[in-house]
């Protein structure tokens, strides 16, 4: 897989239409792109076809469970421009951002050199996209474009822009004027463009000249993370495969499937083009998650069962694990429980993350069990005083905005355990 460059369009969710894929991809053709096909195992399909799909997911801000497999995702594209090896589209939207990010990738090497510690661009490849992203800004529901190499920092969160922080700008971004300030003009060439834009560019480094010890040092600093990495992933490489059924890993099999945990880990290892990243809370590497550029999946060892009672050996509450033990005891003996005579509640605006920062979404594991695979609690809370459950089987979408839940009181006994765990304010 070679190294990307990528060109990414942040859109801001409150300013969307029916419409604005299609129109994305309208921009994209008025400027040069030629659609050549859909990606992977939907190569067959029609740009009409993969609008309308990516439409419909953005309509429902749709974010691809952990147990989904990729194929239920927003549909990438190829497409053909100025003679480059490979252009892809794709869709990212992150859980819980405000932003859809349409990203563009092409290859590095198709591109960009190294010359005398600085990048080289293709000039004519470079003004082309360049005059690209300022077609695309005046979308009215861009927010920032930025563009990044792989192994550059990375793209920065738009609220920190809008924070000050600079942009990844690889040579190049586009922010609104409200944010730009002094700090800009002293590492930024800016342009300003229509819809209240402005166009950053790096400015240009002078080239060392007549100094034999710069010339070393800016070699060798440029040289030295290349050579790391190449030797960090030689180490680290085995033998398996991916695939759309299994992943192997040294002979050992494992199987997709979504679990909760608090951060992902470092990587052990690389099968081909993904790497391997452990989970910090499983040692015996039962679980383990695995990412390429555009793709993260989560596995488990193949013959392991998942306990589905017992003892609650761990719980995560919006995400954020707890072993705290009168914790755990509480979720074990509710589990335990049985549950009749609830009362109907429907819920406006409700997610699992925020409802009056009173309610927190719940999943547990049982027994030897470390991360969260049991989803069956739709989240734990207090209404008017009480503390109370919704079981997610429960639970019923009346439209985009409500919910119909079946809710049951909770013993009073559990308050200590809860309140005294520190997650409920």
């Amino acid at each position: 897989m070679p190294a990307y460059y990528s060109i990414t369009t942040y859109i801001s969710k409150n300013k969307i239409n029916g419409n604005t894929f299609e129109e994305f991809v309208d921009v994209l053709q008025d400027g040069g792109f030629t659609f050549k096909s859909g990606y992977r195992e939907f190569e067959d399909n029609t740009i009409t076809e993969i609008i309308a799909w990516n439409t419909e997911k953005i309509g429902d801000d749709f974010v691809l469970g952990y147990d989904e497999h990729y194929s239920h995702d927003y549909k990438q594209s190829l497409w053909e421009y100025d003679n480059l090896s490979e252009v892809r589209l794709y869709i990212v939207n992150p859980e819980e951002s405000d932003f859809f990010e349409f990203v563009i990738i092409i290859p590095e090497d198709d591109f960009i050199e190294y010359k005398n510690g600085n990048e080289k661009y293709d000039s004519k490849v470079i003004r082309d996209i360049k005059q690209l992203a300022v077609r695309i800004w005046k979308l009215e529901y861009v927010e920032v474009i930025q563009t990044a190499m792989e192994l550059s920092s990375g793209d920065a969160y738009v609220e920190d822009i809008k924070n000050g922080e600079f942009p990844s700008a690889e040579p190049f971004a586009i922010i609104p004027d409200n944010i730009l300030n002094k700090s800009y003009k002293k590492k930024f060439k800016t342009t300003r463009i229509e819809r209240n834009g402005v166009l950053i560019e790096k400015r240009r480094r002078n080239h060392v000249k007549n100094n034999i010890v710069a010339v070393i040092c800016t070699i060798f600093i440029i040289i030295l993370p290349f050579l790391l990495s190449y030797i960090f992933k030689l180490k680290l490489t085995k033998d398996g495969w991916v695939r759309q059924e299994l992943v192997n890993i040294e002979g050992v099999d494992y199987r997709y499937q979504g679990f909760d945990i608090s951060n992902e880990g470092k990587t052990i290892a690389f099968i081909d083009d993904w790497k391997v990243k452990e989970i910090p809370e499983d040692p015996s590497h039962t679980f383990l998650i695995i990412k390429s550029f555009s793709n993260q999946y989560y596995i488990i060892k193949k013959d392991y069962v998942i306990p589905e009672s017992g003892k609650v050996s761990c719980a995560y509450l919006n995400g954020e694990r707890t072993t705290w033990e009168p914790f755990l005891d509480a979720l074990t003996e509710i589990l335990d429980s049985e549950f009749v005579d609830g009362n109907e509640i429907i819920i406006s605006g409700f997610n699992k993350a925020q409802y009056d920062q009173n309610f927190k979404s719940v999943s547990i594991g049982y027994e030897d069990c470390p991360v969260g695979t049991d989803h069956s609690i739709y989240c734990i809370g207090k209404l008017d005083s009480k503390w109370i459950i919704i079981f997610r089987d429960e639970l019923d979408s009346l439209n985009n905005d409500q919910k119909r839940a079946i809710y049951y009181e909770l013993d009073s006994k559990y308050e200590k355990a809860f309140e005294e765990s520190g997650y409920w304010q």
